[in-house]
């Protein structure tokens, strides 16, 4: 592969849009864990009613996953543009 094909520009941009994008995903993601705890718990959301450590468990585990999304695409990328070494003697 020859050097400034222009792939590195297109990788770049493409985690720059994620990362743009990744506050709107975590507002979207939380707003949906949100509201399913709180329809199968049917809370009030007072203080003593709501387990905090399953919200900030939620709030931990859905910005763990988003952060993996990006490192796995990235990872894919990376190996797609660098192929395995064939043997000479194979």
């Amino acid at each position: 592969m020859r050097e400034g094909g222009g792939i590195a520009v297109g990788i770049g941009l493409a985690v720059l849009f994620y990362l743009l994008l990744l506050p709107l995903l975590l507002a979207v993601f939380l707003y949906a864990f949100f509201g399913i705890y709180a329809m199968t718990k049917g809370t009030a959301f007072g203080a003593a009613t709501v387990n905090l450590a399953v919200w900030f468990a939620g709030v931990a585990v859905i910005t763990a996953l988003l952060v993996a999304l990006l490192m796995g695409m990235v990872s894919l990328v990376g190996r797609s543009l660098h192929p395995p070494r064939r043997r000479r003697d194979a």
